[in-house]
């Protein structure tokens, strides 16, 4: 009977010891799944107003977004992960197009073409070096599509036609 006994105390102990370890590891999973969808979030809000400063009727605005999208995307495109929603956003914009909130594709007026052909060049660059460097960082279940997407938009663009037969 005391052998039952201890064996009956091993047993719940070793019960107790993995249930406190399932429980912390949940924990520790729940609290890391808090901690990316906040970087996830912060990602997405230090990108959103890109989308705002292109959106604007100043040329220099949008040339320093592209230049800005281009470095961020040199520095740290490994890390972007949801992020790339918001710039490819930039992208689409850059050569005349923008989603509206039901997905659909709808052409934009743009102003000036001499300067509206540097900007596009510029942002094809950006779309160049995501391809070449960064492909696979884009999440392929939310992200590659609208890709994708992007750089069907490139094709359609008229205001260089180099750039729409490499796309």
């Amino acid at each position: 009977t005391q052998k039952k006994k201890k064996q009956s105390r091993r047993s719940d102990s070793m019960l107790m010891n993995m249930s406190e370890s399932y429980h912390l590891n949940k924990t520790a999973s729940l609290d890391s799944t808090y901690k990316d969808s906040k970087l996830i979030n912060l990602r997405t809000q230090i990108l959103e107003p890109f989308v705002t400063f292109y959106e604007t009727k100043y040329v220099d605005n949008k040339t320093g977004v592209l230049n800005g999208i281009h470095s961020i995307i040199e520095s740290c495109g490994e890390i972007l992960n949801e992020g790339w929603y918001e710039l490819f956003k930039v992208l689409q914009l850059a050569c005349g197009y923008k989603m509206n909130d039901y997905n659909e594709i709808i052409s934009i007026p743009l102003e000036n073409e001499k300067n509206q052909s540097e900007r596009v060049a510029a942002a094809f660059k950006i779309i160049q070096l995501i391809v070449n460097n960064f492909l696979e960082c884009i999440p392929i279940h939310s992200q590659l599509n609208y890709f994708i997407t992007t750089i069907g938009l490139y094709c359609q663009q008229h205001y260089d036609s180099n750039i729409s037969f490499t796309a």
